[in-house]
């Protein structure tokens, strides 16, 4: 047998495995070229990572759009909204990030609120006369109907004043119907409001029903949205109803009690949020998330931190650069309001093959039990749809407005950002304790921790770990051989038979 126990500098530093995973760079170049040169200006303004600024930044064309475009691949029709959580600590400068990237939003809001100022008076004007009919008819109802009962209590009261007394009720009654039908029918307009702060579930419905196009967008750095989904502040079902239904424009109805029901149509909602991991953690503990789905609908990323690494004095962004930034976010979501109708936007030939190739070779990796995205499947199974949500803001930037069709470099776009989108998940899910650490890595590890091994043949650590499935010797060579370039164990071939390769273990691995 061979000794494991050989000084400490024979063997490398060990990795942690949750630090192997590999994770790509932020894919700023695959952006249109104004949006990249802005995330890039704009973090190195802030002193922040690129994730943190070009996430919010696409939260932005998405608000910018307003949900007024579906895609279409195929038979397959994709609602374009988008939801992000970017985790970052306190003292990371969101605050800055987030008000520059949600300007022009802001600007352009305002602009269409200062044109809206006759319409919104006009209509409030009319909201409050027709409220004055109507409490005008239900008062001369209540009195007619006084009267009524008075003349029939009155035994020396003619049948004809009775009758009259009695058609003049009807004809108030009559009146009364007709004045809450036109309050009913009248479409009150409220002046445009696209960006939120923070919102109550309740408040976002309400907000989302008064809207010309039923969206709205949340673009916060306190993550109070996410306290709704840890119990903090509400826990009845519609707290994440609102949510769920306005990913995907399904239709909303809110019945409330002693008010009025609440129809949305078509609810659709954007979600850029910036949350401490802390709060990410406590999501996981939530039992009403259980099942629900809606943290499946979410674009992760949990940037490097760079505090301790940050510049005194870093270069501001260029006015031309900002204004690039600006005046195209406007424009996108100026043709986004004018439009009258959702737009269904196409995918071109090639563009709908490189989709399909990107879900064939993704479908593979949701295998149960056998794919390496099967611990995240749930969120893992809308990544398609993800991608082609990015793909088609990426289309917007592109043209600076709504785009007519999704072209192949628009897709291929959106594939980029695949990879970082995965890994992100993957360290989202874990921080959340949702994701299991059962990679065949660690399932090795956990193994040969617990009972102790020292040495071990591959032949043998496969009847091993059989129970869970059959892995091959080539499948479990390529991992070994991971495992030791990462610390962990280290080949040994003895001088007497050279073809019977062992393995022995870092005795780093047992210290506490």
């Amino acid at each position: 047998m061979s000794d494991n126990s050989a000084p400490a500098g024979q063997w490398p530093e060990v990795v942690p495995l949750d630090e192997a995973l590999e994770v790509p760079a932020f894919p700023t170049d695959s952006m249109p070229w104004w949006v990249a040169d802005f995330v890039r200006a704009q973090s190195v303004a802030s002193q922040v990572p690129e994730d943190m600024t070009g996430m919010l930044a696409l939260s932005a064309l998405s608000a910018a759009l307003q949900g007024r475009v579906s895609a279409v691949a195929g038979s397959w029709v994709e609602p374009i909204t988008f939801y992000t959580a970017v985790a970052m600590s306190p003292g990371e400068r969101k605050s800055s990030v987030f008000e520059h990237v949600t300007k022009p939003l802001v600007d352009w809001e305002l602009d269409v609120q200062a044109l809206q100022i006759r319409e919104v008076a006009a209509s409030q004007q009319r909201q409050s006369e027709l409220e004055g009919v109507v409490d005008a008819t239900a008062a001369q109802v209540k009195k007619l109907g006084s009267t009524l009962r008075a003349l029939r209590a009155n035994e020396l009261a003619a049948p004809d004043t009775v009758r009259a007394a009695m058609a003049d009720l009807e004809v108030a009654r009559a009146d009364e119907e007709n004045a809450r039908v036109a309050l009913a029918e009248h479409k009150a307009v409220h002046k445009m409001r696209l960006v939120y702060n923070d919102l109550t579930p309740e408040a976002a419905s309400k907000a989302l029903s008064q809207q010309k196009h039923e969206s709205m967008a949340i673009m916060s750095d306190e993550g109070g949205v996410f306290e709704v989904l840890t119990g903090g502040r509400y826990s009845d079902k519609l707290n994440l109803d609102v949510f769920l239904k306005s990913h995907s424009g399904n239709r909303i109805q809110v019945d409330r009690v002693g008010r009025e029901s609440e129809t949305i149509m078509r609810p659709m909602m954007t979600l850029g949020l910036a949350v401490q991991p802390s709060v990410l953690r406590d999501i996981g503990k939530s039992k009403q998330m259980q099942g629900r789905g809606l943290l499946a609908r979410f674009a992760y990323s949990m940037p490097q931190t760079l505090l301790g690494r940050r510049l005194s004095r870093p270069d501001p962004v260029a006015n031309t650069i900002r204004d690039e930034y600006n005046s195209g976010t406007r424009a996108i979501a100026q043709a986004a309001y004018e439009l009258d109708a959702v737009r269904l936007v196409y995918l071109e030939d090639d563009a709908l093959e490189k989709l399909i190739e990107f879900q064939d070779s993704l479908e593979v990796r949701l295998e149960p039990d056998v794919g390496d995205l099967d611990p995240v499947v749930e969120w893992a199974s809308k990544e398609v749809g993800l991608v082609l949500r990015i793909s088609v803001l990426l289309a917007a930037a592109r043209v600076r407005g709504v785009p007519n069709e999704i072209r192949l470099e628009d897709i291929e776009a959106g594939v980029a950002f695949a990879p970082y989108l995965e890994a992100h998940a993957w360290l989202v899910f874990s921080l959340m304790g949702l994701v299991a650490s059962d990679d065949l890595k660690h399932k090795i590890m956990k193994r040969l921790v617990r009972e102790r091994i020292t040495e071990f043949k591959t032949r043998d650590l496969i009847h091993k770990l059989r129970a869970a499935r059959a892995y091959s010797t080539e499948e479990l060579d390529e991992v070994l051989d991971e495992l030791q370039k990462m610390g962990y164990i280290k080949r040994v071939v003895t001088s007497l038979k050279p073809q019977r390769v062992h393995w022995i273990v870092n005795p780093a691995v047992y210290e506490e």
